[in-house]
């Protein structure tokens, strides 16, 4: 029997491939190249420590595979959700 990370993992699998057909990994690869550069997670995490503001990594979801539907009218605001 299937579990649910199954069923998502081969949809996800399938995705990859579809991708691939779609897009050469050296196109990519060109991409990569032109993308200008970021920031960088930990950087960001902590100049906002240094700084006495929250550094916070969080996921706010509308829905999960598992549970369904979780709050269907999501607003832009994570931190007003959290509250």
């Amino acid at each position: 029997m299937a579990t649910i990370l199954d069923t998502i993992m081969a949809r996800k699998r399938e995705e990859v491939r579809a991708a691939r057909r779609t897009v050469s990994e050296s196109a990519l690869l060109e991409r990569i190249g032109e993308c200008s550069s970021t920031r960088g997670f930990f950087r960001a995490l902590k100049s906002r420590a240094d700084q006495k503001q929250p550094a916070i990594i969080a996921e706010v979801k509308r829905a999960s595979p598992s549970k369904g539907m979780i709050h269907p009218n999501l607003t832009p605001d994570p931190g007003a959700i959290a509250l």
